[in-house]
């Protein structure tokens, strides 16, 4: 890789945007660091870690699922090790899911999220659990509530769970110990780690954990949360790091000579599933363990996670070769800083690349007062959050519709409108310097802003 390109100036202004997001958003601490091809080129922590103690970035935070790439090399690594193909059932490896109805549950799919085993809550089912015998009990009577009529995308933090026993079972070592030989050492990510005796080190740089900005810090070490806590959420969330090991991870992502083999790395990132759509058509794929989404003509790769006291955020742009680490305390969204901090760093317009933004953009381009071609009838379309409330009037009376976007990815804008009775009503735009409506077969065509009355 290229030695970095970036400017000093658009490094700094990444900096600055994530500080103004850590004092906006009232985030007691919070710390970042920025990648460059091969090279870390910034690290800074904003506010404090605990109580009179500033954030660095060295400070180890609780990242929740920012753990689920780093569970997801190791899992690859072992797999090109040991020639498990991510077609095997897991069953075939560890006593799970081997009375699951329909096609087997593999690893991959175990990777991806795409078991279509349910949402079982582990998160919160974890501390009542004890220890792995509970879990693969508690595994057992959610395979009958699986969804298999496809392969959707539903987020299972208990395949990860799963996935540090086939880590255990096949590498002959335990799930720590096996990621700090297979990543954590490769990569240089020195200070990582799955110990949460560091919480009791009066010595150690890390996080204290938080709740929100409305109360103050904790003493206790974060004793009440099972993600900090239990060793059956250690896979899917329970990795300690700072921003700096976690730049380490992103920089090899970059590297053309990658620690690890090209191939682990690519199969973290290779399109599965669909995470998420939204209305205007932008698509976040996951992958065995990463996700992306479009940046602009760019594609952004990477993954969040929060422990409801903490979190953080890993990613990188394909093209562009920067990337960024996150992690905070508190509850935060550290994707849409890093979508920010990102978009000063290539020197583009944030706004530009926010998927909401372009969402919320189509919505306040439709606002106005429209009539009919006679003349008759008349509509003032209002924002309303993530819906309008279209106002009809003239000869035909005069209603509301509460009209909810459908699909925004063309030139023909799709919504619908549910009324008292649970019947559904199509609404719909066509794009255009004059925006037209049409409701019930009756086109509107808009000739000024929203009148003050709201006739």
């Amino acid at each position: 890789m290229a030695p970095p390109a970036t400017s000093p100036d658009r490094v700094e202004s990444a900096l600055d945007r994530v500080e103004s997001w850590v004092d906006d958003e009232g985030i007691p601490g919070a710390s970042i660091a920025l990648v460059d091809g091969s090279e870390v080129v910034a690290t800074d922590g904003f506010g404090r870690r605990g109580p009179d103690r500033p954030a660095t970035g060295d400070t180890l935070y609780a990242v929740g699922s920012v753990t689920k790439p780093v569970t997801a090399l190791a899992t690859l690594v072992l797999a090109d090790r040991k020639g498990i193909d991510l077609d095997d059932p897991i069953a075939d490896y560890v006593p799970y899911f081997a009375d699951a109805p329909g096609e087997p549950v593999t690893v991959g799919r175990l990777l991806s999220h795409t078991s279509g085993m349910p949402n079982d809550d582990l998160a919160f089912a974890a501390d009542a659990l004890d220890g792995w015998d509970e879990f693969r009990s508690f595994v057992a009577e959610s395979t009958d509530r699986g969804l298999l009529d496809d392969d959707r995308f539903y987020y299972y933090n208990s395949g990860y769970a799963v996935l540090d026993r086939l880590v255990t079972a096949v590498s002959g070592t335990e799930f720590p110990t096996f990621v700090r030989r297979a990543v954590f050492d490769p990569l240089e990510m020195r200070e990582a780690t799955f110990d949460r005796s560091v919480f009791t080190d009066p010595s150690a740089d890390v996080m204290t954990p938080y709740v929100s900005a409305a109360e103050e810090f904790r003493d206790a070490a974060g004793s009440e949360n099972p993600i900090l806590t239990s060793d059956l959420l250690r896979a899917p969330g329970g990795l300690l790091a700072s921003v700096t090991d976690l730049a380490r991870l992103v920089r090899a992502h970059l590297a053309d000579d990658p620690p690890l083999s090209e191939t682990v790395f690519d199969r973290l990132s290779t399109r599965v599933a669909t995470r998420e759509r939204l209305v205007d058509g932008t698509e976040t794929a996951y992958g065995h363990g990463l996700e992306s989404e479009p940046f602009g003509s760019d594609r952004l790769v990477g993954h969040g996670g929060n422990t409801g006291c903490s979190g953080g955020y890993v990613g990188f742009l394909e093209d562009a070769g920067v990337g960024i680490a996150i992690a905070h305390t508190g509850v935060a969204d550290g994707k849409a800083a890093t979508r920010d901090a990102l978009a000063v760093l290539v020197g583009v317009d944030p706004d530009a690349i926010d998927p909401v933004a372009a969402v919320d953009a189509v919505l306040d381009d439709l606002v106005g007062r429209y009539e009919s071609p006679g003349g008759n009838h008349h509509a003032t379309v209002r924002r309303d959050e993530a819906r309008l409330d279209v106002a009809f009037g003239g000869d035909g009376g005069r209603f509301e519709v509460r009209a909810l976007p459908l699909d925004l990815s063309g030139s023909l804008y799709r919504f619908t409108d549910v009324d008292c009775a649970e019947s559904t009503t199509d609404v719909e735009w066509y794009a255009g310097d004059t925006p037209k409506l049409v409701f019930e077969g009756m086109p509107f065509r808009r000739v000024g802003p929203r009148s003050a009355d709201g006739d």
